[in-house]
């Protein structure tokens, strides 16, 4: 009864069709080429990078002196940097890296944004005062620059980057979930769930939180490019993940002395770089479009 109140007329049209909301949109997703790419794409990464032993023809460690800074050729198909360890491999094993900063950053910065916007947009009062305060602070500092500013205080390592990123991550989310907060407390399945005795907490978690899944996953899904270039960025300055490890970041800060010399070298994690972050933010658009209630029909 609940759910039928929460419903509009297009949502029952769509129940009626014998589709729920979530069928719809799926429906909308795989019609749009460009998400269903980016999509492809992203599992392909993941697939590389689960197997990467397997995959790469060399370790990430492997060097080999007497090849070093090759251009691409049938032996190393992307070429080697100037230690002669094979830029396929570490591109490969780079991956891993990426994903991983990726999936540990926005899981926690997901759960902390969700968890503190839904207190400050629920009770709001001096819950939403202090949360929000504390969201304008972090903006006040670019997010990257705070990050450097982090890793410079604690050290590099891939735990640091993990606490870095998270940190300056959540205020995003936390300011975008209170907004929807805000606007679904007081539509009438919440009112008719508190009249029958419901307590705070199961509103927040059985009612409120339903309606949040989509906002929260096309945002997560667009901060992802977010965190892989920042991780990059680190990388690339030095304060990030630390040799011997393969960061893309890492790839192009070591590979681009080399660009006058052999061009195509420092190219090539730069475009799987690029290409993730635009798969990425195409998958967040294609989301977003076939989640929003008002494109539908």
């Amino acid at each position: 009864m609940l759910t039928m109140i929460a419903l509009s007329n297009e949502d029952r049209k769509i129940e009626e069709e014998g589709r729920t909301l979530w069928q719809d949109a799926w429906r909308r997703l795989v019609h749009n080429p460009t998400a269903v790419i980016s999509a492809l794409f992203i599992i392909l990464l993941v697939i590389v990078a689960i197997f990467a032993p397997f995959i790469a023809p060399y370790t990430y460690y492997d060097q080999d002196i007497s090849h070093a800074r090759e251009n691409p050729s049938e032996r190393h198909p992307l070429g080697t940097d100037e230690l002669g360890r094979d830029i396929l491999s570490r591109i490969i094993y780079g991956a891993r890296i990426s994903l991983s900063v990726a999936t540990v950053v926005i899981s926690i910065e997901t759960f902390l944004g969700v968890l503190l916007g839904m207190l400050a947009g629920y009770y709001q009062g001096m819950a939403d005062m202090i949360i929000m305060r504390l969201t304008d602070i972090m903006f006040s500092f670019p997010s990257l620059l705070l990050a450097i500013l982090i890793m410079g205080i604690l050290g590099s390592n891939i735990f640091n980057i993990f606490f870095a990123l998270s940190l300056v991550g959540w205020p995003g989310m936390a300011r975008i979930v209170r907004g929807q907060v805000l606007s679904l407390k007081g539509q009438d399945f919440v009112e008719a769930a508190r009249a029958t005795g419901a307590t705070d907490l199961k509103i927040m978690v059985s009612h409120i939180f339903p309606n949040l899944l989509s906002p929260v996953i096309v945002t997560a899904t667009m901060h992802v490019a977010g965190i892989i270039l920042s991780e990059a960025t680190l990388s690339f300055l030095g304060i990030g993940v630390q040799p011997p490890f393969p960061s893309w970041g890492i790839m192009v800060n070591e590979l681009s002395p080399l660009l006058r010399s052999y061009p195509m070298l420092p190219l090539f994690p730069g475009i799987i770089l690029a290409l993730t972050v635009l798969a990425f933010n195409f998958l967040g658009d294609g989301l977003r479009d076939a989640l929003d209630p008002r494109l539908k029909g």
